[in-house]
């Protein structure tokens, strides 16, 4: 079974993005979300995920940084990040360096 962490700064995303993955993966799909970069931070240090995927742009820590601290906790865990950013050079970059 596969487990999933996501982390946005917005509930309704949150919710949108889950309702994706279930109708992809259906309910076997373990996923969890959250709000906060450190409640998630907690979550990786609890147990192990598959993959984490983080909002880009979020008030207490951008999504690269979130992701870099995810690489040190758990490094085989699949990282993702998603943004509405039109500037995608700099995300790219960002991420490479994360």
């Amino acid at each position: 079974m596969q487990k999933i962490l996501l982390l946005d700064d917005e509930p309704n995303v949150l919710m949108a993005i889950k309702r994706c993955l279930r109708a992809g993966f259906g309910p076997d799909l373990r996923i969890e979300e959250t709000v906060e970069p450190e409640v998630a931070l907690g979550k990786l240090r609890a147990s192990p995920f598959d993959v984490v995927i983080s909002d880009y742009r979020m008030p207490l820590m951008t999504g690269v940084e979130f992701l870099g601290l995810v690489r040190s906790i758990q490094p085989r865990a699949i990282r993702m990040v998603l943004s509405a950013s039109s500037d995608s050079e700099n995300l790219m970059r960002a991420v490479n360096d994360a």
